[in-house]
């Protein structure tokens, strides 16, 4: 019997380990994001006709993609998926800058702790940049596009800014 109780106390004390552990580390098991450095991230920007974007006091915010024919006549902010950073996702720029397509200017929004942004990701913190995004493109109509996790992170910034 002793040894009975002395196993079902070893199992409980290694699941509230576990359960420990778990708990502590749920962030790194939630995002997963991909860090680089601000210079590393601007060259790699730069070969791919991105410019940085920055809020007005000079914090990078992501990286824009103006369209090629001149002002555009909306803004795409692009809120991207969970891994990698929002240089990852340039594939959106050439997909609805197309030639036939609405004249957009494709603006990715860089999650804090995600590529050389600073910061680190929570819930609050990517609806707060997704937020501020949104406040810096105000000026024209805007097209937000999430992917993924950036899907949730623009359904809450289209439901707390429904008139921009």
């Amino acid at each position: 019997m002793k040894a009975l109780l002395r196993l079902a106390l070893l199992l409980l004390v290694a699941a509230l380990g576990l359960f420990a552990v778990a708990f502590l580390g749920q962030r790194r098991l939630i995002y997963f994001p991909e860090r680089e450095g601000l210079e590393a991230s601007l060259a790699r920007a730069r070969r791919m006709g991105l410019e940085p974007w920055r809020d007005a006091s000079g914090r990078l915010l992501g990286w824009r993609s103006p369209h090629p024919s001149g002002p555009p006549a909306a803004r795409l902010l692009v809120l991207h998926g969970n891994a990698g950073s929002a240089l990852d996702r340039q594939a959106y720029a050439a997909v609805f800058q197309a030639p036939k397509g609405l004249p957009l200017e494709v603006c990715l929004l860089e999650y804090p702790g995600y590529g050389p942004r600073e910061g680190t990701p929570t819930e609050a913190a990517l609806l707060e940049a997704a937020l501020s995004g949104v406040e810096a493109l105000s000026d024209r109509p805007l097209i937000l596009c999430g992917e993924s996790l950036g899907g949730a992170v623009a359904s809450l910034a289209a439901a707390r800014r429904p008139d921009a």
